[in-house]
């Protein structure tokens, strides 16, 4: 979506929001990336979801441009709702934003469709480094 800001009454560029949805079952974790994305004027959070039941369908629903989504969630399984938003989704982008660090972990995650995977004890601006790499079209892969 593009958005014209007017600032003192005068026109600027145009700026490229991008959506933002976020799967992650630790409230206080979510609420944090919620404040986090909220103080990038490039990024609106869309919507917030505990699992990953009916991802893909949310993302049409709200536009989603990103998902991030952690792997540890309970029914679904990540790795499966990953491979079921690009096949359904294919405009929408995955980013793992996961505790997991071991290298078979994050081979998974890229073969089930991850565009970005971000530990989730690297700096906060390496997520959103990652997030506006992955919606320009890169691979964001972490040092394992």
């Amino acid at each position: 979506m593009l958005f014209f800001m007017q600032a003192g009454g005068q026109s600027v560029e145009a700026v490229r929001v991008i959506r933002v949805a976020i799967v992650e079952d630790n409230t206080l974790l979510a609420k944090a990336l919620v404040r986090r994305l909220g103080l990038e004027p490039d990024f609106q959070v869309g919507c917030v979801l505990e699992s990953a039941e009916g991802l893909s369908e949310t993302v049409r629903n709200q536009s989603i441009d990103l998902v991030i989504i952690d792997l540890s969630l309970s029914g679904v399984s990540s790795m499966d709702a990953i491979q079921t938003l690009t096949a359904e989704c294919p405009a929408c982008k995955a980013v793992v934003f996961s505790g997991r660090t071991d290298e078979d972990t994050v081979e998974e995650a890229f073969r089930a469709g991850a565009w970005g995977y971000v530990f989730k004890h690297d700096d906060p601006k390496a997520l959103i480094d990652a997030l506006r790499r992955v919606h320009a079209g890169e691979v964001v892969m972490p040092s394992v």
